[in-house]
């Protein structure tokens, strides 16, 4: 039976801000040698020390390249977790209330020094008086050129070393009390109307329906009694007759209900999906999937689960979507748009069974099996009519040149129209000014083909946007840079002050910002739903294209930065899991480009490195190692061999291979990094023993028991060392050493061990956490080894319990813990057989 050694990350170097000054840090308790501590009047002051000391090969924090949130947490972590503090007194530095916290707490962190841990340097002529008087200062204001405040600086930290034992934890938490009135109630629903009257037995049929019925589910007639988050119909949709047909034979007709629409982007491929299901009736169940992306096309499924009352309890997204799947495959009447999707192997393992009808919209042409229908442009006297019907236009001579011009793309046309139409243009005026733009478009040399046709027209509308809210015009920008769908502004804002002016003081404030989407909403460049934004891909595209070569750089290294300082994920701190998973398409986009661009390497590593830590939790192994990977060659290219966080991102990936059964492939990379660790730091750095643990787990996994048994056991000694006995960090180890003795033949010695890990552990994390899971999981196993199936089903129980609550139901992890429960059971049963 297979038990649950997973490879702990060793400690991964902290994010950099900037390419110049930034560096890596370590995450186990210290940040980092120094916290300069400065106000803003001398922040040239604190990017000298920040350069000369990086450049020395120390450690620094530093406010404007490295605080990512609230600003009292991080200089409170900064001032804690870093060795010392560099406070640059200054007139305006003494009278500024947040340094008087930064330097009063670093005088106060060390209580076993004169000074604590605060180092200050002087860095304009003053008097030094109050309480900084009586403490040992030393003077860069007076140095006579930077040779000499060099030599002041490095004079002031000599002989400075890390604590020998590693800072008391300043607490477990806050105790939140109870609601008092009780569990209060969950709602999204608005105020209630004052102004309702009647409906007395309508309600009361629907309050008994849904008391007594046996599902509570009740559709009113006046919806037309079918489940479905279609919108409204198209009022201005035209032609498509012959495709229509086709398509609504081959549904009804054919072998399989199942048909691809594919075509050009813009072509009108939804469009034409959306008629379809508006116009078909006798339907149960109409629904529409976003496909671009698995994860809106699994919330899309979860939905429609939830809308049919088949959602299972917990959070799980996957197990949601497939109850609807199973549920459609007991029913008839019903039928499914994946819209968008990108090929077949996207959507092939969320296909459902049964007696509906499916039909997909993408551009790929290729779709193996599932029919196609290609779908063409308008003809021409389709297209007049639509620009006519939706620009309020009555010339139909104009609008046959306009769409001539076009070349009767339905996107084209409908951007074209609703332009005219808000500017107050004739579809000839749009004509003359479409001819110009499509002229110099030309000039740049651009082919005259679908993407400048629509490149023109989004330039016009993009232009208009420019003169009405320059900031929307920034932000569509930005958003080119980022994945196309489900761009959560919201969490973005943090980072507004990255960003150029006026986008930075617009993101900052949400009404702005919903403004400047309104700007861009209403000249059909972006659509926004539930603080979301998408637009289309050719929109990107086309935005990306109106950049010069240095614009597009300047603005791959915004949308890196943007995302970079706002992307947290943290295995065990399940608090950062949701945000992580929605910037998470936004994290490997800019990364991607960051990549192309070569900029802001250091920083584009670490953004590689921590997407693919969220995609080993997802389970996604493969796009791990592949992001990982990347994460490494950077670092390799740029950093000597034998760099620490050269072993760092070797560990990692490594983590990966591991994860996904690659033990071989693991096995050098630990190696190397191990020897890394070692010549840098000696044998008894936390570093080195991370790194000896996760070698035990390969060669435990490789069979060579005796030297993961000798590894175990030497990574706990240094762990215990470091961090003291009843550290998360020593739980792991205690849990892996005890592997190693379960699976030596020794089940009796390694059960105390796994209890006092799992204690631990709870006692850290709570009930509900990965680690938790995967602890209950190893004893489950150990004490199946004893004989003892009854506790070992119980264990294990829990521990699938655990991973179906935070992981999705196809999980590797979720999967494996339930085929050892089943096989437990069978234990059980053949036991009992036996017995008896």
């Amino acid at each position: 039976m297979r038990r649950d050694s997973s490879l702990r990350a060793s400690p991964f170097p902290c994010q950099p801000q900037t390419p110049c000054y930034t560096w890596w840090q370590w995450a186990e308790g210290h940040m980092a040698d120094f916290f300069i501590s400065y106000t803003y009047t001398d922040l040239e002051w604190a990017r000298w020390v920040d350069f000369v000391l990086r450049e020395a090969g120390y450690d620094t924090v530093i406010q404007e390249y490295d605080f990512r949130g609230n600003f009292i947490t991080e200089m409170d972590k900064a001032v804690d977790e870093c060795d010392y503090t560099l406070a640059l007194l200054s007139p305006k530095y003494r009278a500024s209330v947040n340094c008087q916290r930064e330097w009063s707490a670093a005088l106060a962190a060390d209580p076993d020094k004169p000074q604590g841990k605060l180092l200050p340097l002087r860095v304009v002529e003053m008097e030094v008086t109050g309480l900084l008087g009586p403490i040992i200062w030393h003077d860069l204001a007076t140095a006579p050129n930077d040779r000499d405040a060099e030599r002041r600086l490095f004079e002031a930290i000599k002989g400075k070393v890390r604590p020998s034992t590693r800072p008391a934890f300043p607490g477990r938490g806050r105790n939140i009390p109870a609601f008092p009135g009780g569990r209060p109630a969950i709602s999204n629903l608005g105020p209630r109307n004052p102004h309702f009257v009647g409906r007395v037995q309508l309600l009361e049929r629907l309050d008994r329906q849904l008391k007594e019925g046996a599902v509570a589910l009740t559709a009113l007639a006046g919806l037309g009694g079918i489940i479905s988050n279609l919108g409204p119909r198209n009022p201005h949709f035209v032609g498509r007759v012959q495709l229509l047909e086709r398509l609504d034979r081959q549904l009804k007709e054919g072998a399989v209900a199942l048909t691809a629409l594919a075509g050009l982007g813009g072509i009108g491929k939804s469009q034409t999906a959306q008629h379809y299901a508006h116009s078909r009736t006798g339907l149960e169940i109409v629904w529409w999937l976003r496909a671009e992306r698995l994860e809106t096309m699994l919330g899309d499924l979860a939905e429609l689960a939830r809308r049919l009352g088949v959602a299972p309890e917990g959070h799980d997204l996957q197990q949601r979507a497939r109850a609807a799947l199973d549920e459609l495959a007991r029913r008839d009447s019903w039928l499914l748009v994946y819209d968008n999707a990108e090929d077949e192997d996207s959507v092939r393992d969320w296909l459902p069974q049964g007696g509906g009808a499916v039909i997909i919209t993408s551009r790929e042409s290729h779709w193996g099996r599932i029919p196609l229908l290609e779908v063409d442009k308008l003809a021409r006297a389709e297209s007049v009519e639509l620009l006519l019907d939706l620009s309020g236009d009555t010339d139909t001579a104009a609008a046959a040149a306009l769409a001539h011009d076009l070349d009767d793309l339905p996107l084209a046309l409908e951007q074209a129209a609703a332009f005219a139409k808000v500017a107050g243009w004739t579809l000839a005026r749009y004509g003359e000014e479409f001819t110009q733009a499509h002229a110099r478009l030309l000039q740049q040399g651009k082919p005259v083909d679908y993407p400048a046709t629509v490149a023109t027209t989004w330039d016009i509308s993009v232009r208009r946007v420019e003169e009405h809210n320059p900031a929307a015009a920034q932000l569509l920008t930005l958003c080119a840079f980022l994945a196309a769908d489900d761009i959560p502004l919201d969490l973005l804002r943090p980072a507004a002050h990255r960003l150029p002016s006026p986008l930075a003081e617009v993101l900052a404030d949400p009404v702005d910002t919903a403004q400047a989407v309104a700007e861009l909403a209403r000249q059909s460049l972006v659509k926004a739903k539930h603080g979301m934004l998408s637009l289309h891909r050719l929109v990107q595209l086309v935005q990306r294209n109106r950049l010069s070569e240095d614009e597009c750089r300047d603005w791959t290294a915004r949308a890196f930065s943007a995302v970079y300082l706002v992307y947290e994920f943290k295995e065990n701190d399940l608090t950062t899991w949701e945000a992580a998973g929605l910037l998470l398409p936004h994290a490997e986009a800019v990364a991607g480009r960051a990549e192309t661009a070569e900029v802001e390497w250091r920083a584009t590593s670490w953004l590689l490195d921590k997407a693919g830590e969220c995609l080993i939790k997802d389970g996604l192994y493969e796009r791990a190692i592949d992001l990982r990977r990347r994460a490494l060659s950077l670092a390799e290219t740029k950093l000597p061999a034998d760099d620490p966080p050269v072993a760092t991102l070797l560990n990692n990936l490594a983590i990966a291979h591991y994860h996904a059964e690659q033990w071989a492939e693991a096995l050098p990379l630990l190696r190397r990094a191990l020897a890394i660790y070692e010549a840098q730091y000696g044998p008894d750095r936390h570093e080195v023993a991370a790194t000896l643990g996760n070698l035990a787990m390969v060669y435990l996994k490789l069979g060579d028991l005796p030297e993961a048994h000798k590894l175990t056991e030497q990574a706990l000694t240094i762990g215990e060392a470091h961090f003291g006995l009843d550290h998360p960090t020593v739980a792991v180890r205690l849990g892996n050493f005890a592997n190693s003795l379960d699976d030596m033949g020794k089940p009796a010695e390694a059960e105390p061990l796994q209890r006092r890990a799992l204690e631990i552990l709870i006692a850290h994390f709570g009930e509900v956490h990965p680690l938790v899971a995967g602890s209950r999981h190893n004893l489950a196993m150990t004490l199946t080894d004893l004989g003892r199936l009854e506790e070992a089903r119980e264990m294990m129980g829990k521990a699938l319990s655990i991973r179906q609550t935070l992981l999705a139901a196809d999980h590797p992890l979720t999967i494996l813990a339930r085929g050892l429960l089943a096989e437990i059971d069978a234990r059980i049963a053949r036991r009992g057989g036996a017995s008896s």
